[in-house]
């Protein structure tokens, strides 16, 4: 109870400052943001919407697959109808209401309720251990001319985490990974669900999955960039992964709305201007929202028909 109070307590706090940070950042340049991109490439927009959408259909394919090992065979309709729901509920503060939320999903399609929470719980362990180990591989191609304000040592320090992630779920720390997640989400994780070796290759997999959600989120920043400034696929993969993954860990924050923001702004300040990271995060939040509902939407309103006829 106290473990979990604490870790409530450090998300509070994070979203502060994360939110103070942000509003002195736009306050400063609210006359530039006002005005408009200067610039807009259609075709790098056009590109990244593409990517997302490819991003989705590795995601609903990777849930299905993980589902199946755990038992649990899915269509790809309803494996995607699971998959956005996950999504939308993302959104609701808290990670408790996700799982209950995605629980009750799993008693009205009749599917295992205890496999749908373990895949969503295993799916954000793969997520974190593959983003980490994402950042640890972009850090080493980041040039030297950034150090100053993206020190590579820090980053490679928590691309690094990764290996404490792999001996989490190996078969020597499995024990000590229930005991956290119950801490915190008061959850009995299965873990005679979890194969080391299975989970090994779904980490793989997730990190290709990053690699696709980095891309598009390079396009978005090429879309609103001039062609003079440099800004490499590497920085942007070490730079967004370790924003994302600090608002996966707030456990409060829903979909880590502001955190994510607020690293970005950090991490880039001194490599782009504050205009074109501001226009670019806000058509990332726009285009993965608007997606997700689009989606549940459309697997939502195909079973409903289906169901009909």
């Amino acid at each position: 109870m106290i473990f979990k109070r604490l870790f409530s307590l450090f998300g509070i706090g994070l979203l502060i400052l994360a939110f103070y940070f942000i509003f002195s950042i736009i306050k400063d340049a609210w006359p530039s943001l006002i005005a408009g991109p200067d610039l807009f490439h259609l075709k790098f927009f056009l590109l990244a919407t593409l990517m997302l959408f490819f991003y989705w259909i590795w995601q609903v394919s990777l849930w299905k697959s993980i589902l199946l090992t755990l038992g649990t065979e899915l269509s790809l309709l309803n494996s995607s109808y699971l998959f956005f729901s996950n999504g939308l509920l993302a959104y609701i503060p808290g990670k408790i209401g996700n799982l209950v939320g995605m629980a009750s999903i799993a008693d009205n399609m009749n599917i295992s309720k205890v496999n749908t929470v373990t895949v969503v719980l295993i799916s954000q362990i793969y997520v974190l251990i593959s983003g980490t180990a994402v950042i640890f591989l972009s850090a080493l191609f980041i040039d030297e001319h950034y150090s100053i304000s993206l020190p590579g040592y820090m980053l490679q320090l928590i691309g690094l985490s990764s290996i404490v992630g792999l001996v989490m779920i190996s078969p020597y720390g499995l024990r000590f990974t229930q005991i956290v997640l119950k801490k915190i989400f008061s959850i009995e994780f299965p873990a005679s669900l979890l194969n080391f070796k299975k989970s090994l290759i779904y980490i793989f997999l997730y990190g290709v999955g990053w690699i696709i959600l980095v891309l598009v989120v390079f396009f978005l920043f090429k879309s609103f960039l001039s062609i003079n400034i440099e800004i490499t696929f590497p920085i942007i993969a070490a730079t967004f992964i370790s924003s994302y993954l600090s608002g996966l860990l707030v456990v409060i924050v829903p979909s880590g709305i502001g955190i994510l923001e607020a690293g970005l702004v950090f991490f880039l300040q001194s490599i782009i201007p504050i205009e074109g990271i501001v226009f670019s995060l806000i058509s990332f939040r726009i285009l993965a929202i608007t997606s997700i509902i689009i989606l549940f939407i459309v697997t939502w309103s195909i079973k409903r028909l289906k169901k009909l006829s």
